[in-house]
């Protein structure tokens, strides 16, 4: 049921807003991971995001960048569980939210920005 949920909600996002980012990549999306448990830690606000940023990036080797609306981490450096950083969505139209939470799966996924 959560796993139809959430492409749910996916697909509402693409749907709702198109896939809006702040910058445009035309290579393939790659990735390397086929099963992974995500879990989300809703913070209050974008300010929060940076901060546990902060926090992990000190202890957390396979940190990923913060961007202005999430980050993906993996706790205690297991690679079969990843933890996505960020506000909770407002409601059904907050299509930011939506499209950060598909792209942060993604790298949960495995997959880069080209260029890193």
């Amino acid at each position: 049921m959560k796993k139809i949920i959430l492409a749910t909600l996916l697909s509402a996002s693409v749907f709702l807003t198109g896939v809006v980012q702040a910058k445009e990549y035309n290579s393939g999306l790659k990735t390397t991971i086929s099963k992974i448990t995500v879990t989300f830690e809703f913070v209050k606000n974008k300010d929060a995001v940076k901060k546990r940023w902060h926090e992990e990036s000190k202890n957390n080797p396979y940190s990923a960048k913060a961007t202005i609306h999430a980050f993906t981490y993996y706790p205690n450096n297991a690679l079969d569980t990843c933890s996505i950083v960020m506000p909770k969505p407002n409601n059904w139209n907050d299509g930011d939210s939506f499209d950060s939470i598909g792209h942060e799966i993604m790298h949960c996924l495995g997959a880069v920005h080209p260029g890193e």
